[in-house]
């Protein structure tokens, strides 16, 4: 995996698709080990700067700054893994693509409802070549083999 941004503005495997476990592991771990070094050199640069109370950055840092941005890292993950799975439907249903158009505000209500309206009719439509019977289901014509 390539450990840049991947063209949707995700980070570290965060805008790749779902299933990624390994690589959204390594992104929270990422941010765990920035924030844990920034709190080493923030409390041994005070402590060198002399200043008493440097070990208040401990507590603050590691009871509060790194629980806060591991919790911010998954739920960024989490985000980028509904929105892949949210792509990955929208490519294979139609409806779900119409949908999220209509969502995005690329479509107004009126070409939304129509479009719907013609997907909605092509599905019920028998294909070409099939026979609607009389229950309304389609029957294909099957080829002789001889």
């Amino acid at each position: 995996m390539n450990h840049t941004t991947d063209g949707r503005g995700g980070w570290w495997g965060c805008g790749d698709a779902a299933g990624d476990a390994g690589d959204d592991a390594r992104f929270v771990g990422l941010v765990a080990t920035a924030v844990s070094a920034g709190v080493l050199v923030v409390a041994f640069g005070l402590l060198a700067a002399g200043v008493s109370s440097f070990w208040v950055t401990f507590p603050v840092g590691y009871g509060g700054v790194l629980p806060l941005a591991v919790a911010l890292a998954r739920r960024r993950v989490a985000a980028a893994t509904r929105r892949a799975e949210r792509e990955a439907e929208a490519e294979t249903d139609p409806l779900a693509a119409l949908k999220a158009a209509y969502a995005r505000g690329e479509l107004d209500e009126e070409a939304f409802e129509e479009r719907v309206e013609r997907l909605l009719a092509d599905e019920s439509s028998p294909g070409p070549g099939a026979d609607a019977d009389d229950s309304g289901r389609r029957s294909v014509p099957v080829a002789a083999t001889e």
